[in-house]
Order: structure tokens, then sequence, then C-alpha cells
């Protein structure tokens, strides 16, 4: 059952039919960002089951990067095993570094922006994504949310010029993907307890997801609600030497 489950939340990720699709379809189109990489050496921390090799262009050389001990949860094996605050790379080697949702599961949350720092060359690019309002995730490793000026003084506290940021939603559409990250919760909770009625809430609530989808999908265009997002996505240069 599980197996299953995986392969069709898998299928259709992307689409209006997912629960998350609000907050899922924003992240692929900022990611979108990393085909434009070309001829470089790209390093991507915190990779778990990551499938933005697609993305990234046969001119590229692609490394991934992970925890030993989170990576457990996954399928895909990284090339590299490490702590992210203590990466086994030399100085300015590395072209472009991914850290995409991940910034948020370390204790220490410095430590990994100036490894970065540190293996970048001058020039290089960082692909820097953060949530702000979102549930709690990959428990117990989950510490912290970002503003859109934490994410600024934070990046350039450590020698990094932020070339564009993105904001992940409005106001409207985040409550709104809110409410469907509560209903599958309940969900799960339940299937947890009980297969059955695990199944019986899932048949029940389902339309009501796709309802929140349609309402979201018509309010993205309310970029004047901005006080709340789901996170946001932010490229970012390594100042180049004088």
């Amino acid at each position: 059952m599980n197996s299953w489950m995986k392969k069709l939340n898998s299928s259709i990720k992307y689409t209006i039919l997912h629960p998350q699709w609000l907050s899922n379809r924003y992240h692929r189109i900022s990611q979108k960002e990393l085909t434009s990489i070309e001829n470089s050496v790209v390093l991507e921390i915190g990779s778990g089951d990551s499938s933005l090799e697609s993305l990234i262009g046969p001119s590229n050389q692609s490394l991934k990067l992970d925890y030993p001990k989170t990576n457990q949860r996954y399928t895909k094996k990284p090339a590299i095993f490490a702590d992210a605050a203590h990466l086994p790379v030399k100085d300015g080697s590395i072209d472009a570094v991914l850290f995409l949702e991940v910034a948020e599961h370390i204790p220490q949350d410095k430590k990994p922006i100036k490894e970065i720092s540190r293996i970048l060359k001058p020039g290089g690019l960082l692909y820097f994504s953060v949530p702000f309002i979102y549930p709690m995730h990959d428990q117990p490793y989950d510490y912290r949310r970002y503003t859109v000026h934490g994410i600024n003084a934070l990046l350039s506290e450590h020698g990094f010029s932020v070339k564009n940021i993105k904001q992940h939603g409005n106001s409207f559409v985040t409550a709104l993907q809110l409410l469907n990250l509560s209903i599958l919760e309940l969900c799960k909770n339940a299937l947890s307890k009980n297969l059955l009625s695990g199944i019986i809430l899932i048949l029940l609530f389902y339309p009501v997801c796709m309802l929140v989808n349609i309402a979201g999908g018509l309010g993205i265009p309310l970029t004047n609600l901005n006080a709340s997002c789901f996170g946001h996505f932010v490229v970012a240069e390594k100042y180049r030497e004088s």
C-alpha cells in the first residue's frame, strides 16, 4: 500500500490533482532557473530523493551530497555523504550550489552558508530556497523558518549578493494550502490507526482538496497580498574578488 501510494504521489505531484499542488507549482517554476546553468560543476546539498538532475544540462558536472542519518529515509544515494556544516570540498572548486529546502533542517544554519561561500568560486551562484509559512516536516530535524529580511541578512553576512528573490505564494493561496495540509495530516493520522477509516476519510475529503486547489489557483494573481507566503527562492552570487 505504501509503495503504491508513493508512486501515485510522484505521478501527480505537479498537477492540480495533488493536495499540495499550490506549493509544489511554485517550487517547480522556480527550479526551472536551474536550466540556465551551463559548463559548471554543480553541487546539490541535501539531495534526498531529488530529481533536479533532469533540469541540469549535459554540459554540467552534477554532484549530490546528503547527510548519512537523514538520507536513510530516501531511496536515492548521493555521491558524497557529509555534514553540510563541514563540506569535504576544496576551496573555490564549485561553480554552483543547490541548497533547496535544506537550511531549516540544520541546527546552525550559518555554518553551511559559510561553507558554501568557501567552496564556491568568486562569482559562483547559490540557488537557495527555504520555507516561511509551512508545517513542520522531516521531524525532529526541523528547526526554523525564514523571512525575506532574514534571508538577505544571512546571505549578505557570508559574502553573497542576492541577484533574484522570488516569493512563493501570497496570503490567500498560503491559507488555502494550509487547509489542504491540515486535511492531509488528518487522513495520515487516521490511516496510521485504521486502514479502512483512513481510506474513507480520503474519499470524503479529496473533493474538498480539489475545490481548494481551484480556489487557490484563482487567487494566484493576487500579488498585493504578500504578508504571507510558503517561502522564497533565491539566486545569490558570491562576491567577486576585487
